[in-house]
């Protein structure tokens, strides 16, 4: 019994060895998968994602700090802002439109002063 599954393993390695000689694609393919698990793809993608998303919302604030000290010298600036964002996300409600004013009005006030 175990020579008949040594014998199907064998002959499902050979197969796979001449598919790859034949297809040059399936050859590639198959040297990517390898190539992704020896340098460990899945860490360096989990990675890249876990950081991409953290330095997400620091940017985000500093936009909106930046603005904010912008609105300052620049009274339209705030309402330039608004009209951006309603225009790139159509769906976006008065409510969320004073939620953006707010947090520009906020995010330009010294941290402090905030309690």
């Amino acid at each position: 019994m175990a020579d008949e599954k040594t014998g199907i393993v064998d002959r499902a390695k050979a197969a796979l060895a001449a598919a790859r000689r034949r297809w040059r694609l399936l050859d590639h393919v198959m040297d990517m998968v390898s190539h992704y698990g020896n340098v460990q793809g899945g860490v360096l993608a989990g990675a890249v994602t876990y950081f991409g998303f953290l330095s997400f919302f620091p940017i985000l604030a500093l936009s909106f700090a930046v603005v904010g000290y912008l609105a300052r010298w620049f009274p339209d600036a705030e309402d330039s802002l608004v009209t951006a964002i309603q225009q790139v996300f159509p769906a976006s409600s008065p409510p969320r439109a004073a939620a953006t004013r707010s947090a520009c009005r906020t995010s330009r006030t010294p941290a402090a002063s905030r309690g």
